[in-house]
């Protein structure tokens, strides 16, 4: 609360900030009219409406990720007429309840994170990954989980060497037809063995 009535107080100023050495050199009560403090209202993709002292108006986006702009914010808006750019957020009421909000980073182009003689370590609560195409290419692919649960219409796996399985208990349920091609086939039990069918069939 104190922060929101704080930012209402700067919003009624001019704010003082020194964006490039030409407004630097530009006459005080110029720089004045340039640099206004906001609350935003509506916020789009790029633009915002903002809600400025005495007026609203519609400001460009011109704050790089990984900041972004959510209702509510308070932001520095720099511009005159009808050319309006938020260019920087003075406070936020997301950072009042973070663990209610969402931090993210919003870009159009490619992102590429290289650690080429290093590590990139991501930890989380809980994490998420969904993609059109999720592509994994890796030399030595490890995977451990208490459980893990996989959902998906079609499985296929092209193995080129051997697949080894050591399991504490095997069930599977098939509801259709069940198929298995092999050059050869060996199993073993050590107790007893039950095949279980209307007919059985042996070749």
């Amino acid at each position: 609360m104190q922060a929101m009535q704080a930012m209402q107080a700067m919003s009624a100023a001019p704010v003082a900030l020194s964006a490039s050495p030409a407004i630097d050199r530009l006459p005080a009560q110029h720089a004045a009219d340039l640099f206004h403090v906001g609350q935003v209202l509506v916020c789009a993709d790029d633009w915002a409406l903002v809600d400025l002292p005495g007026r609203q108006t519609h400001a460009r986006i011109a704050i790089p990720p990984p900041h972004a702009l959510a209702c509510g914010d308070w932001v520095v808006v720099v511009g005159r007429e009808s050319q309006w750019y938020a260019v920087g957020i003075v406070a936020t009421e997301h950072w009042e309840a973070a663990e209610r909000t969402l931090t993210f980073l919003a870009t159009q182009d490619t992102v590429a994170f290289h650690a080429p003689h290093g590590c990139i370590t991501l930890a989380a609560k809980q994490m998420s990954l969904s993609g059109q195409a999720v592509a994994i290419v890796s030399k030595t692919l490890r995977m451990t989980a208490t459980s893990c649960l996989l959902h998906c219409v079609t499985v296929n796996q092209w193995v080129a060497g051997l697949v080894s399985q050591t399991v504490g208990r095997l069930y599977q349920g098939v509801t259709g037809d069940y198929h298995h091609h092999s050059q050869s086939i060996v199993e073993r039990a050590e107790g007893q063995v039950t095949i279980k069918g209307d007919r059985i069939h042996l070749n």
